[in-house]
């Protein structure tokens, strides 16, 4: 009798594991997506101007506006240089200085940010000088502002929403992302850090400003009608804000069985090193869907894994040439990218299956 009733319990309790299993690795998530590969289509490289900096020193950071113009700025130069959709250069902004409209970065620190905003100016974040300075439609500059040097260093690409309001990654009253109004002045701050820091950073003993100064812990994006995305490096996962900024979904990464399994043989690999494997660089294609590039060691490159906003996983899109971030795509769905030693912009456009 004994026998029996053991028997059967240890049935019910395989049973119940395997619809555990079986609910927390999802069927869908074991499905192999969709894989498309990147053509590249053109590069922009020495030589691109009449100018003296007529080549990249140190590529920083890209955008694109609705004209599908090219911003690249230069961390070695103190420029942002501007190309037309066809990778024709058209003018260079700035220059080294602490004057207006000029910038302090330095090729060691990559920290001359830019991005396009909701609103359609020209926003710079210039980290080595803590200013931020702001150029209108036509390129000229409206007004720079000095941060506040009393709080965290900044190390991150803007985000602006339509109304002129600045979004940045700085930890502050326990949250990570702080919300400035046009004149720059902080209005509130944006996702707690406990979404954030793993259970072993929240010690009373560290403090948490210290545990990340830059966006690669920690990235966001804008989506035009003004929906913030976060993206965890730490957590793995993407929370979804809507443009009164109320948090509306949450998308754990670690769902990505493609990517996890690679991702956690990484960290048994360097088991022992200083620091945190930080694995994705997050930006929206011309569909506005959440991309995340990922280096997976298994392929030895870049791939993109493409979300929809509602955290469905589309597809991988993956590049034969060596590559590195940053990543961006505009509204044709060129994507652009730096190479290995960031001196030279990459054209890539989905490769059209036959």
């Amino acid at each position: 009798m004994m026998e029996r009733v053991l028997g059967f319990w240890l049935l019910f309790c395989g049973g119940i594991c395997s619809l555990w299993y079986a609910a927390c690795t999802n069927s869908t998530t074991r499905t192999l997506p969709v894989i498309r590969y990147l053509t590249k289509v053109g590069e922009i490289e020495k030589g691109f101007s009449s100018e003296g900096e007529n080549y990249f020193w140190k590529i920083s950071s890209l955008c694109c506006d609705r004209e599908n113009r090219l911003f690249v700025s230069d961390s070695g130069w103190n420029k942002i240089f501007v190309f037309d959709s066809m990778g024709k250069f058209l003018r260079s902004i700035g220059r080294a200085g602490q004057g207006p409209g000029e910038f302090m970065a330095n090729p060691k620190s990559n920290a001359l940010k830019i991005n396009l905003g909701n609103n359609g100016k020209l926003c710079v974040l210039d980290s080595d000088s803590s200013r931020f300075s702001v150029f209108d439609q036509n390129l000229a500059l409206e007004k720079t502002y000095v941060l506040n040097s009393q709080g965290p260093r900044i190390f991150d690409t803007p985000q602006v929403n339509l109304n002129g309001e600045v979004f940045l990654v700085s930890y502050f009253q326990e949250h990570l992302i702080q919300c400035f109004n046009k004149q720059m002045q902080w209005q509130r701050g944006v996702l707690e850090g406990k979404y954030h820091f793993p259970p072993s950073l929240r010690d009373k003993s560290t403090e948490p400003a210290r545990l990340f100064s830059n966006e690669h812990h920690l990235q966001k994006v804008l989506t035009k009608d003004d929906r913030l995305y976060v993206l965890s490096n730490f957590a793995l996962r993407v929370y979804g804000f809507d443009e009164r900024l109320r948090q509306t979904s949450e998308i754990d990464l670690r769902k990505n069985y493609l990517f996890f399994e690679n991702y956690q043989r990484r960290i048994r690999a360097a088991k022992g090193r200083k620091g945190y494997l930080l694995p994705f660089v997050m930006f929206l294609d011309q569909y506005e869907n959440l991309s995340l590039g990922y280096y997976n060691e298994d392929y030895h490159n870049w791939e993109i894994y493409i979300y929809s906003q509602t955290g469905e996983f589309k597809e991988i899109l993956r590049i034969r040439e060596k590559v590195y971030p940053p990543i961006r795509v505009d509204s044709s769905g060129i994507f652009y990218m730096a190479d290995e030693e960031r001196i030279r912009i990459m054209k890539y456009k989905i490769k059209e299956e036959s």
